[in-house]
């Protein structure tokens, strides 16, 4: 299902549509993305590949967060919404997205997030558990 600005949702968070991406989202998502997918404020830095006080600057001021940070964003809303729909729950998104992965080579599927091969290999694991019904 689509919103009004064309992120795809069917989770409690939205997948931002490609302009939204390319302009820089509003830091205003990163509670509220922070919450739902149980993250802390360093998991999010990771993901993001910022530091702890461009964070909090972006938020103080309200400054949009880079396309490439927008864009590393949009990947954990991409992979969060699948895993959402394909475990069947929050709940079990949450887990499964902190648990080290041998397939991974003992990192977490959020860990992979940084970078778009490691993007391939989280899609790659949820399509496989999609076929097969094994988390």
């Amino acid at each position: 299902m689509a919103d009004q600005t064309g992120a795809q949702k069917s989770s409690g968070l939205a997948v931002p549509a490609a302009d939204r991406v390319r302009s820089g989202l509003s830091p205003g998502v990163l509670s509220d993305i922070k919450e739902v997918v149980g993250l802390s404020w360093e998991d999010l830095e990771g993901v993001l590949g910022v530091s702890a006080r461009t964070l909090q600057r972006r938020r103080e001021r309200s400054e949009n967060l880079t396309p490439a940070e927008s864009d590393r964003l949009w990947r954990l809303l991409h992979v969060w919404d699948r895993a959402t729909e394909i475990l069947g729950s929050e709940s079990a998104a949450r887990k499964w997205l902190a648990a080290p992965h041998d397939l991974l080579g003992g990192d977490s599927p959020l860990e992979r997030l940084d970078t778009e091969p490691g993007l391939r290999e989280v899609e790659d694991m949820l399509t496989v558990i999609d076929e097969t019904g094994a988390a």
